[in-house]
């Protein structure tokens, strides 16, 4: 009997390796399962074997195969790890997820790095929300992994600023250099690729809002910021529509196009995340009103009004955009 069922398992692990799930993620599959390779001589040469002839075709291919690393597209991906959370009941919470670094993610499911990085900005867009059935967390994490996200980009040899200040820089210049690629395909981590972002700082009176961030952009986490906004999206028509709704979205604001005033662009190579971006540079005046309705959301930790020489007290705890940005307004470079 337990010949015959082993032989079932071997059938369905055959199943696994057409399909294209990673080497780590049947190890974990077949744990899950209450088997312990260890014990089943039969069944761990069966495995592998057959990670040997996905190596040898890898290779045949001329694909290079490592223990995280799939060719596998993205459609057959996903099909993969949804059967692999369905299957096992794999029910970590969004929040969960996102509190996870890349590398974690990477290795609980094994994962590419790509799709890691997928995941967890889709668990940290929905940390938040109330646990909801497993089918339908299932069914809804299946289509946002499929979707595309596309952002606004420009090419590196297009831009033609110099580095490391605020410029004034023709909005329509740009605009016609402009096209969308997806995110996480194409965008990160080009350095051909520069994405496009609407920086807005908020005024109140002789003070400015300071935002701490929070863990959405790991390479960003716990440092100051005076500027919100985000990727230019497909869905925005214009660079002060993304702004727009970056402001509601991260503060609660509802504001008009003429509340914006354009300052500038800004470049600068100096971190690692600056020379991904093109930062254009917003001032938005609010009123006492607007000021007593803006709320925190996720992407930060905490936020509040602080003067300028606040900022340049505390320079260095400031995001590299921030730390240059601050010391134009303190020479009065910008209005």
């Amino acid at each position: 009997m337990a010949i015959k069922w082993t032989d079932e398992v071997i059938e369905e692990v055959q199943t696994w390796v057409n399909r294209g799930m990673p080497y780590i993620m049947m190890l974990k599959r077949l744990e899950k399962f209450g088997i312990k390779i260890s014990q089943t001589k039969y069944l761990k040469r069966k495995l592998y074997d057959l990670e040997k002839k996905k190596l040898l075709q890898g290779i045949k291919n001329k694909k290079v195969y490592k223990r995280h690393e799939s060719s596998v597209m993205d459609k057959v991906w996903c099909d993969v790890f949804i059967k692999f959370l369905e299957d096992n009941c794999y029910n970590y919470s969004y929040k969960e997820i996102s509190a996870m670094s890349i590398d974690k993610i990477r290795d609980t499911f094994g994962l590419t790095i790509k799709n890691s990085k997928k995941l967890k900005k889709i668990a940290t867009e929905n940390k938040d929300r109330k646990p909801v059935k497993v089918g339908t967390r299932i069914n809804e994490l299946r289509k946002a992994l499929m979707r595309k996200d596309l952002i606004a980009v420009v090419h590196q040899k297009d831009l033609e600023i110099p580095n490391d200040q605020v410029v004034p820089f023709c909005k329509k210049s740009l605009i016609d250099k402009i096209f969308f690629v997806d995110r996480y395909d194409e965008a990160e981590g080009n350095p051909d690729y520069i994405q496009v972002i609407p920086y807005v700082a908020v005024r109140y009176k002789d003070k400015i809002l300071v935002g701490e961030r929070s863990s959405s952009e790991e390479r960003l986490n716990d440092y100051l910021t005076i500027g919100f906004g985000g990727h230019m999206g497909k869905e925005d028509s214009t660079l002060e529509s993304c702004a727009i709704r970056e402001m509601q979205e991260e503060l609660g604001l509802i504001i008009k196009r003429k509340n914006l005033e354009y300052c500038g662009a800004l470049y600068t190579d100096i971190t690692p995340v600056s020379a991904e971006h093109l930062c254009l540079f917003y001032v938005l005046e609010i009123n006492r009103e607007q000021k007593n309705s803006i709320k925190l959301n996720n992407e930060h930790k905490a936020i509040r009004f602080k003067t300028l020489e606040f900022c340049l007290d505390n320079i260095d705890k400031f995001e590299i955009w921030s730390q240059i940005i601050v010391r134009s307004l303190a020479n009065d470079n910008i209005s």
